[in-house]
């Protein structure tokens, strides 16, 4: 065997250290990584692993896998689940990749009691929205006072957005959009992690959380922000600057990060980073895309006819497409619609990907029909319209082939029922009064009664009575995970959130 000379053994030892030898090689470091569990409330944390947390843990982890957790509420009736914090968030399910230190708090809270009501005294309701918190929003004049916090308006009308726990009913946290003028909150939504997207109308000097909307201080529009789940601040805001025209139809939710924002505009409007012109003689409606994360303006465009449209309701189907209800006049060509009578109102599904309408179903009850709130279940669209009566008319998701109507006329409330799916069926929330021509199931009490109609199939199968006041309406229900329903009333001067099983 020849001798090495020394570069040769130099270029050896580096390749022993490199791959090692025999049984001493360096082997992948381990990963240290501690998991803090934290528990709040009576109730208890369950790792995939079978340990159990019940106070504050901690458990080690070297492998870097991925941990699941499930929280179990205590046996007692009185106990539920009220959502995650920290590496994770909301009621979603808890998941952790433990390559790094990572810590999860459980919040167990009482359990809010059903039925169940709050009174926001001074306020006008405009929307609820039911996910990891309650959250409710409106306008007030005056002032507010809500749970134990009071605001004041600092000139017209102002705007609030009220958070409450879903499980003890006890308000978590409240927003004010205050300005000069009149300023409004008429449409939210909420993630799956509770954070809630809400839009509305805002005056000179408008400002939310005390958070100018516009640069412009004079300046006066519409806008859509993110507040954050734990404490309501303003994660985002987005803003379209213009005159009365400007109206806000809906705002939802749908996959891959996506917000979805429709409304009324008239002229030309600025979205910030990009034009959009009305057709000359009236309004038309808008639905524009919007990153989540940052608020950022994916597409817009415009839906119109010749004459005057709106937008007046938003869902999102399944398959993430949103859904937009209104009314309009005359002929839509871009989804080739055209109006039997002077309005009718209609509806709409648009591809998410890029905006392009998929179809259009014009819904006519009158010579004047006028659109109201869209829900969506898993094959099924319902509308909700005023005409000479009130009507709910359900479509197909798929190519939106109406399937059954179900009205009722008289005495009514002036605006298209509230509606909600859950339950396995559909819902309307409306004021009636004993003049309404309703079927039988439904017995009058009073001037103005407070209902929910429950329908299956295309016909009533119940009215559940939620109150009467000479001056009351419906203006909002939403479905709760375990199957109950919210409903957001308006009774006299305040607003009045009530749930129930029915």
């Amino acid at each position: 065997m020849g001798k090495m000379t020394a570069p040769m053994l130099a270029a050896a030892a580096l390749a022993m250290l490199a791959t090692g030898c025999g049984d001493d090689a360096p082997q992948t470091q381990p990963i240290d990584a501690v998991l803090t569990v934290v528990v709040e409330g009576a109730g208890q944390v369950r790792l995939d692993n079978g340990q159990v947390c019940e106070d504050r843990c901690q458990f080690d982890f070297n492998d870097g896998r991925r941990v699941s957790l499930d929280a179990e509420p205590s046996s007692d009736d009185g106990t539920a689940f009220g959502g995650w914090s920290g590496h994770c968030g909301g009621l979603d399910d808890c998941a952790v990749t433990m390559d790094k230190d990572r810590q999860v708090t459980a919040h167990f809270e009482g359990v809010c009691p059903e039925p169940w009501e709050e009174s926001l005294v001074g306020a006008e309701v405009q929307d609820v929205s039911v996910g990891a918190l309650v959250v409710v929003a409106g306008r007030f004049e005056g002032v507010l006072e809500v749970g134990d916090q009071r605001l004041e308006s600092s000139g017209g009308a102002d705007g609030f957005v009220a958070a409450f726990s879903r499980s003890q009913c006890a308000l978590r946290w409240l927003v004010h959009v205050d300005g000069s003028g009149d300023d409004d909150v008429t449409a939210l939504t909420l993630d799956a992690s509770g954070n809630a997207y809400v839009s509305g109308r805002f005056d000179a000097g408008g400002a939310l959380a005390g958070a100018a909307l516009a640069e412009d201080s004079g300046a006066r529009g519409i806008f859509l922000a993110k507040l954050a789940g734990p404490n309501g601040l303003p994660l985002w805001s987005r803003t379209i600057v213009g005159e009365d025209e400007l109206a806000v139809g809906g705002v939802a939710v749908g996959d891959d990060r996506a917000v979805f924002w429709a409304g009324t505009f008239a002229q030309t409007v600025d979205f910030g980073d990009g034009l959009l012109s009305s057709r000359e003689g009236g309004s038309d409606v808008f639905q524009g895309r919007f990153d989540s994360l940052d608020g950022r303006r994916l597409w817009t465009r415009r839906y119109g006819s010749e004459g005057s449209d709106r937008a007046t309701g938003l869902a999102v189907t399944e398959d993430g497409d949103p859904v937009v209800s209104g009314d309009f006049a005359q002929a839509m060509p871009t989804v080739e619609l055209e109006a039997q009578g002077q309005r009718d109102g209609f509806v709409m599904r648009i591809s998410q990907r890029n905006g392009v309408p998929v179809w259009g179903t014009a819904v006519s009850v009158a010579e004047e029909t006028f659109g109201g709130a869209v829900a969506v279940a898993a094959n099924e669209i319902l509308l909700s319209v005023q005409g000479e009566g009130q009507f709910a008319a359900v479509l197909e998701v798929e190519g939106g082939q109406e399937r059954w109507r179900l009205g009722w006329g008289g005495g009514v409330s002036p605006t298209p029922p509230a509606v909600a799916f859950g339950q396995g069926r559909w819902w309307l929330g409306t004021a009636l009064s004993d003049t309404a021509q309703v079927p039988d199931t439904h017995e009058p009490v009073g001037p103005s009664e407070l209902v929910l109609l429950e329908l299956d199939g295309g016909a009533l199968v119940g009215a559940h009575l939620l109150g009467n006041d000479d001056v009351a309406q419906v203006r909002a229900l939403s479905p709760q995970p375990d199957g109950a329903l919210m409903v957001a009333t308006q009774r006299g001067e305040d607003g009045v959130l009530v749930q129930g099983g029915w």
